[in-house]
């Protein structure tokens, strides 16, 4: 039998937020929960402050953040930093997998590092499934500089990690 891993999983959007990177997080979440691992997950909530819940056997902390202007259900942890060292206290993961490269995953990367935490990444980011929003030819200089300058700064995170 193989030693269970507490494993804490940092992302940008998770359920109840309907997208492909979150439905495929959560699925990875509960499939190893069900496998008698112990799992948490940290991601932006709907309110400025923290919210731990239990969700299908997951330990599920909304950390504290704001609206963004190009998407009505999309949050931005601009504070993340702050939060997730409550979050490292309090789970105390083994093991950190970040599932995105914004502000909730550069947050756990930096305290995943400074534990001396393993980490292991997946990737569900493309440029394109957020520049869509802003309603930009692919054309367009402005939107071909944004999404270099994304894959640029998703390389930053994941050469961090």
């Amino acid at each position: 039998m193989s030693k269970k891993q507490k494993i804490l999983i940092a992302l940008e959007s998770y359920p109840p937020d309907i997208n492909g990177s979150g439905i495929s997080t959560q699925r990875i979440a509960q499939g190893l929960a069900e496998r008698d691992h112990v799992i948490g997950v940290a991601c932006p909530g709907k309110t400025r402050t923290m919210k731990h819940t239990v969700e299908n056997k997951v330990s599920v902390f909304r950390i504290g953040s704001l609206p963004t202007l190009f998407h009505k259900d999309y949050r931005f942890a601009p504070f993340a930093r702050k939060f997730m060292g409550k979050v490292f206290l309090e789970f105390q993961p083994e093991i950190l997998h970040v599932a995105g490269c914004f502000s909730t995953a550069e947050a756990a990367l930096s305290c995943a590092r400074k534990a001396h935490i393993p980490i292991v990444g997946t990737n569900h980011f493309h440029p394109d499934n957020l520049l869509h929003y802003l309603k930009m030819s692919k054309e367009n200089t402005g939107y071909k500089v944004l999404k270099k300058a994304m894959w640029v700064y998703f390389r930053r995170v994941y050469n961090y990690a």
